[in-house]
């Protein structure tokens, strides 16, 4: 492991839950009472590391904190069935978590795929979220009648173009193994420097799995080069297990095995009553705001919504704009429990 890995993680525990699997996580108790616990979700494809500007700015101000590697990520399990990611399932594990360490109720912070997480675990467990603050990606509500084609459809009638049509790439069997082997053209896109780049050449169908496997490439964003970048490729190393875990967050919904879950769930599903913060990125093409502002708004009855001026990975492009504005929610929902 790196240096600069082995710093990072050194201070985290990795524990075996009750059902079977290992996490690996970050715990820091609060440095006073009055302030919670913030569950940090990170997305794809990433790890906690992700959250390094977040973790040492809420550190210096005593909040507690939970940051796990999640499933198929960094030093958490990796199991290859994408069944195993089923969100009701991964929620529950989540829940296990905060369990062993006595944590009743957290804010949890999503983006990307951690929002999808978050979103999860207030489908399935509101009752141990205290607020909700999701990064680029709104809320998402039971989708029962999920369908890939269906849902990019729907939102090409309102962009004007193919935004999620990646997916069935990553959908792929040997998506992992692709990625992979081109894995500096692939990441290259990624965490491209021009996020126009998102809508021509990862959005319509087709077009990531072409740009990859002809192994094209682009300049990355400046926050992404030397270090970051460095440890990206660690992560994500044959050796640690490769993308093909990860690409299963993908598999499990565009292969409908949530569904079941989804439906069961919808019978039950009622409007957020806990305050909810929604950052967008008006630069993401995929992520679009208007589409993130529209999923979330019918479903909550205390949503803030503020915009950065971000591509898709703002908490890592403008870190200090993310964290005044969590900072900010945070107190918020402290003052009004002390109502």
């Amino acid at each position: 492991m790196s240096s600069a890995l082995a710093a990072f993680y050194a201070p985290f525990t990795t524990t075996t839950l009750p059902s079977g699997t290992t996490y690996r996580y970050l715990n820091v108790t609060p440095a006073t009472p009055t302030k919670p616990y913030l569950l940090f979700l990170h997305g794809y494809p990433s790890a906690a590391w992700d959250w390094r500007h977040q973790i040492q700015h809420f550190l210096a101000r005593g909040y507690g904190l939970i940051v796990p590697d999640l499933l198929g990520y960094g030093g958490t399990d990796k199991p290859s069935d994408p069944a195993a990611y089923r969100m009701k399932k991964m929620a529950a594990e989540l829940v296990e978590l905060l369990d062993s360490l006595s944590v009743k109720t957290v804010i949890g912070i999503g983006h990307d795929w951690g929002c999808s997480m978050l979103s999860g675990l207030a489908n399935h467990h509101r009752d141990r979220l205290q607020a909700m603050a999701f990064l680029d990606v709104g809320y998402t509500a039971p989708m029962p009648d999920f369908d890939l084609h269906d849902v990019c459809a729907q939102i090409e009638s309102v962009i004007g173009y193919v935004n999620y049509g990646y997916w069935e790439f990553h959908n792929e069997d040997d998506a992992g193994a692709v990625i992979d082997e081109y894995s500096e053209s692939y990441c290259s896109i990624v965490y491209c420097e021009d996020p126009d780049l998102w809508r021509t050449n990862m959005g319509p169908y087709g077009v990531l799995k072409d740009w990859t496997l002809n192994n094209r490439t682009c300049p990355v964003a400046s926050w992404f080069e030397g270090e970051p970048k460095a440890v990206h490729t660690e992560l994500f190393s044959p050796e640690n297990g490769g993308y093909g875990p990860a690409t299963n967050w993908y598999k499990v919904i565009t292969r409908k095995l949530n569904n079941a879950d989804e439906a069961e769930c919808a019978k039950t599903h009622a409007t957020i009553k806990q305050p909810v913060l929604l950052v967008t990125a008006a630069q993401d093409r995929i992520c679009v705001a208007a589409i993130q502002e529209a999923v979330t708004k019918p479903h909550t009855e205390d949503l803030r919504i503020e915009s950065l001026d971000a591509a898709h990975w703002l908490q890592l492009e403008k870190p200090e704009e993310t964290n005044t504005l969590l900072e900010s929610f945070f107190e918020e929902v402290i003052a009004k429990s002390l109502e």
